[in-house]
């Protein structure tokens, strides 16, 4: 498989605080990744950096060979923040208008919707099987649906790797289980390669390939059979770094 990410002797501060140290990882195309850890350990940093929203001090991240900071093709890459989980549930737009407003860069002069676009709206949310409620008002959804509409949106643009970061904040159990289907089906048949941060480590472990720990500024990547959830506890206790509750989130 080809190598989609390289972070090699990757370390980044803020300010006079390093928050990782000389981190090294290489994510393979068609993988499925975990980031856990407690809050402030730099998961969320990393996702900044991958997507060149900021960039280290030392070392390097390269996506596609190329340094993330100078990534031209911004499309390859989805993301969907903490932030989204916040926006205003009266917003007037539908959830096809929804899906779409993530297409506005390939609209043309005109900022109107054509055919081959609309195509690819449908597509993204038959994907998540939310193409019926494309003309439904996207504050009428349930948590649950609210979230494959934001899945669509990132789909849309047709990307190689999607960033999820803390996605099942807020919603319910049964909206959890349907994330998980959803989202496994999009990388088995599309070959999608996924990074997730959560704190759900019981159930996150069953869905992964790998399991990349957050301690200390450090990073730690385990095979998702080989994890052992309790001496992963034992060891942040051991730190007084005990796992924050999954409703805070980091910065």
């Amino acid at each position: 498989m080809n190598e989609i990410i390289e972070i090699k002797e990757m370390s980044f501060a803020y300010e006079e605080k390093w928050v990782l140290k000389e981190v090294n990882l290489a994510v393979k195309e068609g993988e499925f990744l975990a980031f856990i850890g407690p809050n402030g350990s730099g998961k969320s940093t990393l996702f900044k950096l991958i997507l060149g929203f900021l960039k280290p001090q030392k070392g390097h991240i390269r996506i596609w060979g190329k340094p993330a900071e100078k990534l031209s093709a911004r499309g390859r890459v989805g993301y969907i923040s903490q932030n989204v989980r916040d926006f205003n549930h009266s917003f007037p737009a539908t959830v096809g208008e929804i899906v779409g407003s993530n297409l506005y860069q390939e609209m043309g002069f005109f900022k109107l919707m054509t055919p081959a676009l609309t195509k690819r709206v449908n597509r993204a949310l038959k994907l998540v099987e939310m193409l019926d409620f494309k003309d439904k008002p996207i504050g009428k959804l349930s948590g649950g649906q609210q979230q494959r509409v934001f899945i669509a949106r990132t789909l849309v643009t047709e990307p190689d790797l999607i960033l999820l970061d803390e996605p099942l904040v807020g919603v319910d159990q049964e909206a959890q289980n349907d994330f998980y289907r959803v989202i496994n089906q999009l990388h088995r048949e599309l070959g999608i390669t996924i990074i997730m941060i959560s704190h759900d480590l019981h159930v996150i472990s069953s869905q992964v390939n790998r399991i990349v720990c957050f301690r200390g500024g450090k990073i730690f990547p385990h095979c998702s059979s080989e994890f052992d959830y309790n001496d992963y506890i034992r060891q942040a206790r051991k730190e007084d770094k005990l796992l924050i509750p999954s409703h805070q989130h980091e910065e």
